[in-house]
């Protein structure tokens, strides 16, 4: 058997992915969709019902494409979740700059500074921006193009183990 990366080792290594999508069925549609107004009215006090599909994918890598794939996995997790926490961080600022930027606007604060609040809210909001799009490193960067097709909407990737 071949490496399904480099195609050309033998392959040693083999790796299993678990994959889970939800979506709606007819059923479900129809009952969320006349909830939605109360969903949208009460919060998380009631509860959005899906189906889900799930998976599990079997995968040969020789030992040098394995080492890549969990070092390139490794570190598309650590980003993904270093931007979960920026974008918490980055939220909050924002918000409570956006706060300070309104309460300058109705007392009577100098031009210089609205301008710096305004500053720091646009380069939060630019943050924050950045740190969503971060979140979908795991996503992109985190399998071989040879997985590639696996990883799409709206089946996510769940967990990896070596057998």
């Amino acid at each position: 058997m071949e490496c399904q990366i480099c195609h050309q080792a033998p392959a040693t290594e083999k790796i299993v992915y678990e994959w889970q999508a939800h979506y709606d069925t007819r059923d479900t549609l129809l009952q969320n969709a006349a909830l939605i107004a109360l969903i949208m009215a009460l919060g998380h006090l009631l509860h959005y019902e899906t189906e889900s599909i799930e998976f599990r994918t079997d995968h040969w890598f020789c030992k040098s494409c394995w080492h890549h794939l969990l070092w390139r996995q490794t570190g598309a997790k650590i980003v993904t979740n270093a931007c979960i926490v920026m974008l918490v961080i980055a939220s909050i600022v924002l918000v409570s700059t956006a706060d300070v930027l309104c309460y300058f606007v109705r007392t009577a604060a100098t031009h210089g500074e609205i301008l710096s609040a305004e500053k720091v809210a646009l380069i939060r909001l630019a943050v924050c921006i950045v740190a969503l799009m971060g979140t979908r490193v795991f996503r992109a960067f985190g399998f071989p193009k040879a997985l590639m097709g696996l990883g799409k909407s709206p089946f996510s990737y769940v967990s990896r183990s070596r057998e």
